[in-house]
């Protein structure tokens, strides 16, 4: 094996700095863990568009390059040939042994066309969406025979579904230095975590707690998260006159998210879809049990402690039974180490690195 490879990542955004935990956090937590187990290769970080600026910083000893992109369709194009001649320039100043893609858009795009131009292995991992059908730059990814890897068992399904065969599944693992071992005492009877927008379908998460409050008047619940439809969610709670039983906590650092999923009994789920769905794990990790629709980790799995449900009815009886079983069960659940993710990607950039070399030598 090469000891030391010098990898290139190119994703849409990333943290603004180190203290921002909220932006982007599997992949945070992905290449922190990566940098601290992994010294010898040299990470270098690209984001596209967020931070919505340009120039170079340091992130827990990774170098990054913010692009400043423009997200509009006009100058896009500009915007693509500007990142190759980035890259190329990469490559004749540091060199440029493999190329990592997160979501399968401009990031993937850009780098395949690159890694077709240099011969520079190219890998790309899919993160939501984008393994669906209207993903507009998927028919093109697809012209250059991807190596694709999926974070849940339903993207890849989704993507067999659409001709496209990935490599394996590699599902973004829990970091276990951000969980205690002593036990919190659980005042939240059910929580939500995500971004409050049209997918994580919040809305149906107060209604759920709605049509639970006659039956149990003491429900405290609460959400963690910030986004577009805050608004609307505190007018609908404070319609329904719930502000006694749903607290918006608002954005939250990530290590704070943790500490309320180790507080809170349930985590309530009502997302429409999820590539894995992060949370869902991070909740099991910390204790609590787990309501959702059948989405990322849980389309296939269904335990004592995640139980899915395809109607607003089968989520709140499930709701219910948990609440009322008097031999209630929070101890953690760890399914994957985020470890296990670093270790099997660390594999894989070795093993398509010796391929080049093999092929450059025979």
């Amino acid at each position: 094996m090469k000891s030391e490879i010098k990898l290139v990542i190119l994703a849409p955004g990333f943290a603004t700095d180190e203290n921002d935990s909220t932006a982007f956090p599997a992949l945070q937590l992905f290449l922190a863990n990566l940098h601290s187990l992994y010294p010898e290769t040299a990470i270098r970080l690209v984001t596209f568009f967020y931070p919505f600026r340009r120039g170079n910083y340091n992130w827990k000893g990774i170098d990054v390059y913010a692009a400043g992109g423009f997200w509009r369709k006009p100058m896009k194009f500009f915007f693509w040939i500007r990142m190759l001649f980035y890259l190329l320039r990469l490559k004749r100043e540091e060199g440029i042994d493999i190329i990592h893609t997160f979501w399968l858009s401009d990031t993937t795009l850009i780098g395949l066309f690159f890694g077709w131009m240099t011969g520079i292995p190219v890998i790309t991992t899919a993160m939501g969406q984008d393994v669906k059908k209207q993903n507009r730059y998927l028919w093109l990814i697809r012209l250059f025979k991807p190596v694709i890897i999926t974070i849940s068992d339903l993207q890849s399904n989704i993507l067999l579904e659409t001709g496209t065969t990935p490599l394996k599944m590699i599902p973004f693992g829990i970091d276990l230095s951000y969980y205690r071992h002593e036990q919190d005492q659980r005042g939240i009877d059910i929580l939500a975590a995500g971004s409050l927008n049209k997918i994580k379908n919040h809305i149906q998460f107060v209604e759920i707690i709605r049509s639970l409050a006659a039956e149990f008047p003491g429900l405290k619940c609460g959400i963690a998260g910030d986004g577009k439809e805050r608004e609307e969610i505190k007018r609908f709670i404070h319609t329904n006159k719930l502000e006694k039983q749903i607290v918006l906590f608002g954005q939250l650092p990530y290590n704070k998210v943790i500490e309320k999923m180790r507080q809170s009994k349930i985590l309530l789920h009502t997302s429409s879809y999820e590539g894995q769905g992060l949370v869902l794990t991070e909740a099991l990790a910390a204790g609590a049990y787990v309501v959702c629709y059948p989405v990322g980790t849980a389309w296939n799995r269904a335990d004592k402690k995640l139980r899915t449900g395809t109607t607003n009815q089968e989520l709140r009886q499930h709701l219910i039974d948990i609440l009322m079983d008097p031999n209630q069960d929070f101890s953690p659940e760890i399914f994957y180490n985020i470890e296990d993710t670093c270790s099997e990607y660390n594999e894989i950039y070795h093993t398509f690195v010796l391929k080049r070399s093999y092929d450059n030598h025979s």
